[in-house]
């Protein structure tokens, strides 16, 4: 008899325990607020380290007013502390160089520039001026070259000029061994996205049809070199 008396007794307990822990669950439940908002944190990588031992990645967050806010850290890829980087403010990483320096967008005046911003003391940041700007960095295999999207036309002095027109996207080169630098196949104005050869020789380049003056979207596939561009 006693027990047949203890299924009984357990199902009760269980019972008892739901229903007495309910209102603590209902009560614990409220509208979701401002502070819950600004307490969150989320983490995106951005690019691997030459020696493959690091990562680094973008950890962004909110307050209560004004834009998001953005910090840069690295983290070993084995596991461990996060580092954080003091970066210049305007200044938005996208990979590295071969010494471990990063590469990225550096916002001058109305404008980004390229711009190489080393991560050990001593060493001063570099940028790559162009005219109209410069952005989408994206360095070469081999660690010796950077190209980038810029419009090709000579800026306007006339600063109250407002024509609305297509904007023009080329590839301009960067060679870091003379700082130098050149216009790859700028007969192709309408870039929009790019990706490096193996061989660091070349470029696959997707060019699109512009929006103002079109009613179809199409896009293009060619290869870039120094001696010119081929389509795909």
């Amino acid at each position: 008899m006693q027990a047949s008396r203890w299924p009984h007794l357990i199902v009760g307990a269980l019972i008892f325990c739901s229903l007495s822990s309910a209102p603590l669950r209902a009560a614990d439940k409220r509208p979701f607020a401002s502070r819950d908002f600004t307490s969150l944190r989320s983490a995106a990588p951005v690019a691997v380290s030459p020696d493959g031992k690091a990562v680094l990645y973008a950890v962004h967050s909110y307050e209560d007013k004004g834009p998001a806010k953005v910090e840069w850290r690295t983290i070993p890829v084995a596991g461990g502390d996060s580092r954080k980087l003091d970066l210049p403010e305007k200044f938005t990483p996208s990979g590295f160089t071969e010494d471990g320096a990063l590469i990225g967008e550096y916002r001058i005046e109305d404008a980004t520039q390229l711009a190489i911003v080393p991560l050990s003391g001593g060493k001063p940041t570099l940028v790559f001026m162009l005219p109209r700007g410069s952005r989408a960095p994206v360095i070469s295999p081999d660690g010796a070259k950077i190209a980038v999207l810029s419009d090709p036309r000579t800026k306007d002095k006339h600063e109250q000029h407002n024509v609305v027109e297509n904007d023009e996207s080329s590839l301009y080169v960067f060679d870091l061994h003379t700082q130098g630098g050149g216009w790859w196949c700028q007969e192709l104005r309408t870039i929009s996205d790019f990706a490096w050869s193996k061989d660091s020789t070349r470029l696959a380049v997707v060019t699109q049809l512009p929006k103002l003056g079109n009613h179809e979207a199409h896009s293009m596939l060619h290869v870039c070199g120094v001696e010119g561009s081929r389509q795909l």
